[in-house]
């Protein structure tokens, strides 16, 4: 649990754990690395099956998830930054929408960042590149247009069977995607 020094709002970390069947887990350890390390009653470093990671607040109409992370088979990290440094690209968007006399106005901000660790620090670098959408009177939520729009874009841009590892980081409707 940590605060916001802008908001003093409650900021939660859950994890869940699904190991082998059969297997006893004894220990779930933080690593100074962040990494989280399960270890069965015998001592052995356990590989869960499922793991996953959601970072959220409470406000007055529920719950906001700021990141959510699940990995079959492989290990997650309490802060999410040493999984996100596997990929070759981050693309990052968010929307607002606005009215502007009689119309709903929402523009995406879309930027391509990449993130490394180096000697125990992480590093992020912008492609230097910002793109915008505008889309105008959408009727569901503006975002997940966004979303797609980018993922056309990203796709006709690098061509379907480009070799680069890429994800979306997105704050919208995480259980939709």
């Amino acid at each position: 649990m940590a605060r916001s020094k802008k908001s003093r709002k409650q900021i939660d970390i859950s994890m869940e754990f699904r190991v082998p069947k059969g297997t006893q887990l004894d220990s779930i350890t933080a690593l100074p690395s962040g990494e989280i390390e399960l270890r069965d009653t015998d001592g052995n470093i356990v590989s869960p099956e499922y793991m996953g990671r959601a970072v959220h607040y409470d406000r007055p109409k529920g719950r906001k998830i700021q990141s959510r992370r699940t990995v079959g088979d492989e290990s997650l990290s309490i802060s999410g930054l040493p999984e996100l440094t596997k990929f070759d690209c981050l693309i990052v968007t968010d929307t607002n929408t606005r009215m502007i006399g009689d119309k709903k106005v929402s523009v995406a901000a879309v930027m391509c960042v990449q993130l490394w660790e180096e000697n125990g620090e992480f590093h992020i670098e912008s492609q230097n590149r910002l793109n915008y959408y505008e889309f105008h009177d959408v009727p569901d939520n503006p975002e997940m247009l966004a979303i797609l729009t980018t993922v056309r874009a990203v796709r006709r841009d690098l061509g379907e069977d480009a070799q680069i590892n890429w994800a979306i980081v997105t704050d919208s409707e995480l259980s939709a995607h």
